[in-house]
């Protein structure tokens, strides 16, 4: 599936088809890194991480904080543009299913899908059976990855007088 569709106005990217499974597990590893960063700092807000061990009920409450912590910095971003920074990088857009742009209920729900079905290599999988190709928990959340143009004019073009 490699159409090309258009859109216009701000906001608006080409979108070029469905990114290769290749391309979005480099995205995922880039994006395993900022989420480390992103855990690593917010870990440190909570009461009393730095200066002793968590354990029992402290430890569960910290692993919940984390859950909520990576779920608030992926959902703002999805929400927000569609995009994480390794999504930009890469050139992937996340939208609904239609095209739309995606709602926090939609976004949350793909985020605790993926918390269940990427650890077991689950959703992966399912992407090279899949007909376009989209992670299991894209299928059932109702979105998808695309892979966008850059949205940039070729600036190196000679200009007439």
């Amino acid at each position: 599936m490699t159409h090309r569709v258009s859109a216009t106005g701000p906001g608006h990217c080409d979108v070029l088809g469905v990114p290769s499974v290749r391309v979005r597990l480099f995205a995922m590893a880039y994006e395993g890194f900022l989420v480390f960063a992103v855990a690593w700092s917010t870990l440190l807000l909570f009461p009393g991480a730095a200066e002793r061990d968590l354990a029992g009920w402290w430890r569960h409450a910290a692993q919940l904080y984390l859950l909520l912590a990576i779920g608030a910095y992926l959902a703002s971003c999805w929400v927000k543009g569609g995009q994480t920074l390794a999504m930009r990088t890469w050139r992937i857009k996340l939208v609904c299913a239609d095209g739309s742009s995606l709602t926090l209920g939609r976004a949350a729900a793909r985020y605790l899908l993926a918390c269940l079905l990427l650890p077991p290599g689950v959703a992966i999988l399912w992407a090279f059976a899949d007909p376009d190709r989209q992670f299991l928990h894209d299928r059932l959340a109702g979105t998808r990855l695309v892979s966008i143009g850059s949205g940039r004019r070729n600036t190196n073009r000679p200009t007439s007088v």
